[in-house]
């Protein structure tokens, strides 16, 4: 953000899917690789948690790039990212059911989908 500390700045943040009160908050890009290698790799838990393998697919929210995994029809998480001088600068997930209701995924055709979780 123009004109802040940038000892205060954020790399990301995310809403903890729901679960906790407070967002997740990485300080620092390492971080919130950290974060994002852990959450795209497959596991037992999150498949029974989310009801099945998602589909991780390209797309724009908000006017942003972002990505977006799908079971089905259904939006199960998205991880919206703001560039800069064509570099990331900040990235925000969202995976709270509540906070994903609006979005419209089965109104339109997609692409094949980037990545595919077994």
């Amino acid at each position: 953000m123009p004109g802040q500390d940038p000892r205060r700045r954020r790399a990301g943040i995310a809403d903890a899917g729901g679960l906790g009160g407070r967002p997740l908050v990485f300080p620092a890009p390492e971080r919130f690789a950290a974060a994002m290698r852990g959450l795209f790799k497959p596991t037992d838990h999150k498949r029974r948690r989310i009801g099945g393998s998602p589909a991780r697919h390209a797309g724009v929210v908000n006017g942003s790039p972002a990505m977006i995994a799908v079971i089905g029809d259904r939006v199960v998480s998205v991880l919206v990212l703001e560039t800069r001088d064509g570099r990331i600068a900040h990235a925000c997930g969202v995976s709270a059911p509540a906070r994903l209701g609006r979005a419209m995924w089965a109104r339109r055709e997609h692409d094949a989908p980037l990545i595919e979780a077994r």
